[in-house]
């Protein structure tokens, strides 16, 4: 993953989602990316997810599939995916 990061720019990755019910898990996911100067928010749940969703579309969605109560399986269902690669 390093590599693509690095290439940053011939890259589409310029706002990555993180989903996570765990705010450590959060931050360091997101800070990850921070650090590749690729920005980075983050949501603890579904509500948080559709929020953003209807404010941005990221390049990226990091989806925590046991999100605490609500199954991350069940979140991605609420949008329709365009793959990245053919």
């Amino acid at each position: 993953m390093n590599a693509a990061l690095k290439s940053n720019d011939d890259s589409k990755l310029n706002n990555v989602l993180v989903v996570d019910d765990d705010p450590a898990t959060r931050r360091m996911v997101s800070s990850y990316f921070e650090e590749h100067n690729v920005s980075a928010t983050s949501a603890a749940g579904r509500q948080d997810l559709t929020r953003h969703l209807a404010e941005s579309e990221p390049s990226l969605i990091i989806l925590d599939l046991r999100l605490g109560r609500e199954m991350g399986s069940i979140c991605s269902e609420r949008f329709d995916p365009t793959p990245m690669f053919p």
